[in-house]
């Protein structure tokens, strides 16, 4: 098992290793963006309500900022202090046009004693900006004449001198904080780094490896249910259940659905299924050929209504997670330990 979960944690092909981690978390305060916290109050677990308790806390760690990756379950987004805090602390100066016509100064003659006092060099004609870009302010002076604010902004595609009342201020920092200089990090190996930290000062921090195994699995679940991979989720009845249990519906042959002893099951052995209308089946459609099945579970009505999903077959383990969500979500009884018992 320890072998196993040291894999699970440190996979070699990532870009950060643990170590490297935890050099980069040892300097402050942890930040989780709005998205992480939501994923991770939707968890039922001791491990995830611990993380979120982290946050802010007077840990010997960088502000490191954490995010979701939306493209990857089992991922997440780091941003370490340093980098963070050269946005954040970034004092460039950035306004967005929010004038119809006018509003800038036209390069002529009369205006060129305000261009000497900007240091702005007039070329061609001068740049009409859209209400959607963003302008980087160079220089900026008061007209001794009207009293007005006049503006030298750099615009992506070219530049010109505005004046501020057809300027809006543009603050993006705390958005670009989440976007920029980011890195990937699988969520085990980043929050078994934080944990660890934080055991050094309190020990309901310190969890085992199974511990931190069960999180990984119920936040993939969590994040596949954040993605809207209900959509993926089906409801079969008769035939349709014999189809969806045969070897070839299935996307690969893996995890306990290929190993299913019913995986290759004559129609008559199904017949208790198929020729049933209190019984249905569930499944789970893959996201790269939705003919094919990654996951599946029996479905019994009960004679009082209740509806009790049984054991979950699929490829991968922490989709049995996402099983339970589902019935849940749907008001069904589902098994509390995924087994024949």
């Amino acid at each position: 098992m320890l072998k196993k979960y040291i894999d699970f944690i440190t996979e070699s092909h990532d870009l950060i290793t643990e170590s490297q981690l935890i050099e980069l978390l040892l300097e402050s305060d942890v930040m989780f963006s709005d998205n992480f916290k939501k994923v991770l109050g939707k968890i039922d677990s001791p491990v995830a309500k611990k993380i979120l308790g982290l946050e802010k806390k007077d840990l010997p760690v960088v502000a490191n900022y954490f995010d979701i990756d939306p493209e990857r379950n089992d991922y997440l987004y780091f941003t370490a202090d340093r980098k963070a805090q050269e946005i954040l602390n970034d004092p460039k100066e950035l306004y967005r046009f929010v004038g119809n016509n006018g509003g800038w100064l036209t390069h002529g003659e009369a205006n060129n004693a305000i261009f000497a006092r900007l240091g702005y060099v007039p070329e061609g004609d001068v740049y009409k900006p859209t209400s959607v870009e963003v302008g980087e302010v160079v220089e900026k002076i008061v007209s001794e004449k009207s009293g007005k604010t006049w503006i030298w902004l750099k615009f992506q595609n070219g530049q010109g001198v505005f004046n501020l009342e057809k300027l809006r201020p543009v603050d993006d920092r705390n958005k670009l904080v989440w976007s920029k200089n980011r890195q990937d990090v699988r969520v085990g190996r980043s929050m078994n780094a934080l944990l660890a930290l934080a055991a050094r000062e309190d020990d309901t921090a310190k969890f085992t490896a199974r511990d931190i195994e069960i999180f990984v699995n119920l936040y993939k679940a969590q994040m596949d249910k954040f993605n809207d991979k209900f959509s993926f989720f089906d409801v079969v009845q008769g035939d349709d259940i014999y189809y969806k249990y045969q070897y070839d519906n299935y996307y690969e042959p893996s995890g306990t659905l290929a190993n299913s002893c019913m995986a290759e099951a004559d129609s008559s052995w199904l017949d208790p299924y198929t020729e049933n209308n209190t019984v249905s089946l569930i499944i789970y459609k893959s996201q790269d050929d939705d003919s094919k099945i990654i996951g599946r579970a029996i479905l019994w009505e009960c004679l009082d209504g209740k509806k009790v999903m049984d054991r979950v077959y699929t490829n991968s383990d922490s989709d049995v997670e996402l099983f339970r969500q589902f019935a849940q979500d749907s008001g069904w009884w589902y098994k509390s330990n995924n087994n024949s018992s």
